[in-house]
């Protein structure tokens, strides 16, 4: 029993004495940020009562909702006009609208652009509203006309 108690000892004194000094060295992470944007809504537009004979045109608006890095440049875009289809495939009558941000920083012969710097963060919304306007006098069937338009997210 001596022997044992005697081993176990011996064995704590060595197992504090391979750990008699320490040392450190710093060192360094690096993470590289990524410049990104994502697009989190865009609103649907309804316009009701569209008098061609009037000869007014008639607007609509909707809002893009989008979220980006901070710092992170970016640019919407989206096209100037759109073509909206007849529900009737038969009928094929389209309906013309006009599409612009109200905030339009430049634009060209097919689409109205949007552009900045995010300060929002991630945990932030970034809205930039559009105008939609269908111009007045058009020679079109009544009925219901719909289409899809792409907004555009660069950065």
């Amino acid at each position: 029993m001596k022997k044992l108690v005697a081993l176990a000892l011996a064995g704590a004194v060595m197992s504090t004495a391979a750990f008699a000094g320490t040392d450190t060295e710093d060192f360094t992470i690096t993470v590289n940020v990524l410049e990104k944007c994502e697009i989190k809504s865009v609103d649907d537009v309804t316009i009701n009562d569209y008098d061609p004979i009037s000869g007014n045109s008639q607007t609509g608006s909707s809002n893009v909702k989008f979220r980006c890095v901070k710092g992170s440049t970016w640019e919407l875009s989206v096209p100037n006009t759109a073509s909206l289809n007849h529900q009737d495939p038969n009928i094929g009558d389209t309906l013309t609208v006009n599409i612009e941000f109200d905030n339009q920083t430049s634009s060209d012969a097919t689409s109205s652009k949007v552009d900045g710097t995010d300060s929002a963060g991630i945990n932030g919304e970034n809205i930039e509203p559009m105008t939609i306007t269908v111009p007045g006098g058009q020679d079109v069937h009544h009925g219901t006309y719909t289409g899809t338009v792409t907004v555009t997210l660069s950065w």
